[in-house]
């Protein structure tokens, strides 16, 4: 009697517990290709930069493409870089309401110019406002738009 209590006591935690994981690792997924007057350029630096002080680091491949996840309810600093190359900068304001639990893409091309410097200073070129429904987008280069998962 007590094995028939304990199994679906058992499956209602399982479920319950895996809704709440499944609300705390809500992200916004980064699907992002990287260009040089229009063609592919590999291997460029990506790092995102949170509360002004954690920093997490990504590459491209080599045919300039890259996934990276942000967690929602944060704010970011998307630097884009490579040597010899204009630098680019994408914010994001990733707040949503806490009754949101999907897993959202963003889908983007970026391009960057070559240049003479080896770092220069990141030049802003779009700002991303999410907030669980719909992503708008201030931009200067082509970004294309958000889909929900």
């Amino acid at each position: 009697m007590k094995k028939i209590i304990i199994i679906p006591v058992l499956l209602i935690a399982v479920v319950i517990s895996s809704a709440f994981k499944n609300y705390q690792n809500t992200q916004l997924v980064m699907v992002g290709e990287s260009l040089s007057n229009g063609k592919v350029l590999p291997f460029v630096n990506i790092t995102v930069i949170y509360e002004n002080k954690h920093i997490s680091r990504f590459r491209t491949n080599n045919e300039g493409e890259c996934v990276f996840k942000l967690k929602l309810n944060q704010q970011y600093q998307v630097v884009y870089s490579k040597p010899g190359y204009e630098s680019k900068l994408i914010k994001v304001d990733a707040t949503v309401n806490k009754d949101f639990d999907k897993e959202a893409e963003f889908f983007y091309s970026i391009d960057l110019k070559k240049c003479k410097e080896a770092f220069p200073e990141p030049k802003l070129v779009a700002t991303l406002l999410f907030n669980g429904n719909k992503l708008q987008c201030n931009d200067e280069v082509p970004l294309m738009a958000s889909n929900e998962k």
